[in-house]
């Protein structure tokens, strides 16, 4: 059953002399239906080949005349490290008893493996990083841990890579004051021409609001703002009307670490840690994870640089990946488990690899409260077809993001697959914070920070919301782009400005725009309300009635009439 969450009624005062009212402006149609310190430790290890068929690579040539198609047999290293095993043991079988240890000890000592870590001690239960002998194969220790009936699985410790095509071009970093500056703008939401908001009539009380002020696209002024062709494309400054984010939500950028002394993300960085260097000093060693972060959350219209998705989120570094943007599983897991233990519930994730990595897929089943927003890849290939992880895992709590660029048009080398990619965002030449500057970088890394930005912009408005109703938003406020189709689940780039208004709370707002000065009375409405309402209805207080969004009504009596709107969803 349809429930009335807002009712709002005001007064008209009907008289030969009307104040000024802006140009009507109609409301958008929504979607409805349902650097500083220096990481030494190295990364080595073992290759595990395996064959995708892509009709793209990022280095070949097409022909001129788009005629001939060259198709590549790819080969990808699936790699791992040579001495390191994760281990599950069963949780029903022994964890309740209490026989964990004796079973984990015994067993290691068998094979002489000695523990690395206890991702128990972080909150996930039963998992093990054993180092192996020199003289034992990974293949081996595997087969010997799997035979046993008390252990879920084993596999390798997995590397991953981040995923980023081109090098930041850095600029001089700006802390001049740019506060008369303007950036690109368009007209948008209840703007006028001039970029000021409409003028109001105070003898019609015309706004549902109490303050005299409508709702209108938020423009920040930050000088850089205007390299972000990003932001406009996916409607975030509709959005920033609504909200520009909540500093009690934190994303977690799970990276290689963040420049969290940069003057346009020091203030919206947290404490986090650096599980390459186990030290609680998370800086970037390499220039992704701050290109990340500052999609995300760049502090917003504070004249410096440019604004994130959110300008007012908190982020906090989680390090695993090194100064070459590489980093095992079990390091992704302590991130993981860190994270979530002191609060994070969005977690991004710029990184990946081909093949399942079960551990992967288990911490995220585990942390089923936490949505997690992850790449899907740089090699033009359909991962439905070829497993990819953590994007193509089989995880109800992850949105996985392909790219597009500023055409709406999906990146040829931009990964894909119609059941496991759920959105696209936009990725090519995204400009962004790196250490010390600011630079461009293209990649499914940078589109992803674009859909977690989101996300914390939809836990600001609504707090309450679980992780399946953000997923529906986001999915659902989508763009559909005939390019897309076909390429992701819902064919459709992120629209902030669509999410966040089906997230926030049902609010019903009006205004009216007189159509004639004299009598009788012609007066436009138009429904401005929060919430995504799919049914109106007006009471014009003359004893006439609408179920029409934005109807027009004639006022043939000189009087005062009481225009109510009650929406619906």
């Amino acid at each position: 059953m349809k429930q009335i969450l807002k009712k709002i009624s005001l007064l008209f005062f009907i008289t030969m002399i009307l104040g000024c009212f802006a140009d009507p402006v109609p409301s958008p149609q929504y979607i409805t239906n349902n650097s500083s310190s220096v990481s030494t430790a190295e990364i080595s290890s073992h290759n595990e080949q395996v064959i995708i068929q892509s009709n793209y690579r990022q280095n070949d040539q097409l022909s001129t005349n788009n005629q001939t198609q060259l198709v590549y047999s790819l080969t990808y290293n699936r790699t791992y490290a040579p001495d390191h095993v994760l281990v599950q043991y069963k949780k029903d079988s022994i964890s309740s008893m209490g026989r964990e240890p004796q079973v984990a000890a015994t067993l290691n000592t068998n094979i002489q493996a000695t523990v690395l870590a206890d991702e128990s001690t972080l909150g996930l239960s039963g998992i093990q990083l054993v180092k192996i002998p020199n003289d034992t194969t990974v293949d081996t220790a595997i087969q010997y841990y799997s035979n046993n009936s008390n252990v879920e699985y084993a596999q390798p410790d997995y590397i991953y890579q981040a995923f980023d095509a081109s090098e930041a071009m850095p600029v001089t970093l700006v802390t001049d004051n740019f506060s008369n500056y303007r950036s690109q703008r368009r007209d948008s939401g209840f703007m006028s021409s001039n970029n000021s908001p409409p003028p109001l009539s105070s003898q019609m009380m015309i706004v549902v609001l109490g303050n005299n002020s409508t709702s209108s696209a938020s423009w920040p002024n930050d000088p850089y703002y205007s390299y972000q062709w990003d932001m406009p494309k996916m409607a975030a400054p509709d959005a920033w009307a609504v909200s520009t984010g909540s500093s009690s939500v934190t994303v977690a950028v799970v990276d290689t670490g963040v420049d969290y002394t940069h003057p346009d993300l020091a203030a919206n960085c947290v404490s986090g840690y650096d599980f390459v260097n186990n030290d609680a000093n998370p800086m970037d060693d390499n220039g992704h994870g701050t290109h990340c972060a500052g999609t995300i959350a760049a502090i917003g219209n504070n004249g410096v640089g440019i604004a994130g998705v959110t300008w007012n989120s908190k982020i906090m570094p989680l390090k695993f990946l090194n100064s070459g943007g590489s980093g095992y599983t079990s390091d992704a897991l302590s991130a993981f488990a860190w994270g979530y233990s002191r609060g994070v519930r969005i977690f991004s994730n710029s990184w990946g690899g081909y093949g399942t990595d079960t551990a992967l897929q288990s911490a995220i089943n585990t942390y089923s409260d936490a949505i997690f927003l992850c790449a899907a890849g740089n090699d033009g290939v359909n991962i439905d077809s070829y497993t990819f992880s953590p994007a193509g895992l089989s995880c109800a709590n992850i949105i996985s993001v392909a790219m597009t660029d500023s055409s709406d048009n999906l990146v040829s080398w931009s990964n894909y697959g119609p059941t496991t990619v759920d959105v696209a965002a936009p990725g090519l030449s995204i400009y962004s914070t790196i250490p010390g500057s600011y630079g461009y970088k293209s990649g499914t890394s940078m589109a992803t920070p674009h859909v977690a930005g989101l996300a914390a912009l939809v836990k600001a408005v609504n707090s309450g919301y679980t992780v399946a109703q953000t997923k529906l938003a986001i999915m659902n406020g989508v763009d559909t782009k005939s390019g897309l189709s076909g390429k992701c689940v819902t064919g459709g780039r992120v629209n902030a400005n669509q999410t966040v208004r089906m997230a926030i709370a049902l609010q019903a707002r009006f205004y009216g725009v007189p159509e004639t000065q004299i009598f009788p009375l012609i007066v436009h409405f138009y429904d401005a309300s929060l919430g995504n309402p799919t049914s109106w209805l007006w009471n014009f207080g003359d004893g006439n009635t609408s179920g029409q969004q934005n109807p027009v009504h004639t006022f043939s009596n000189v009087g005062t009439y009481p225009v109510t709107l009650t929406v619906q969803r």
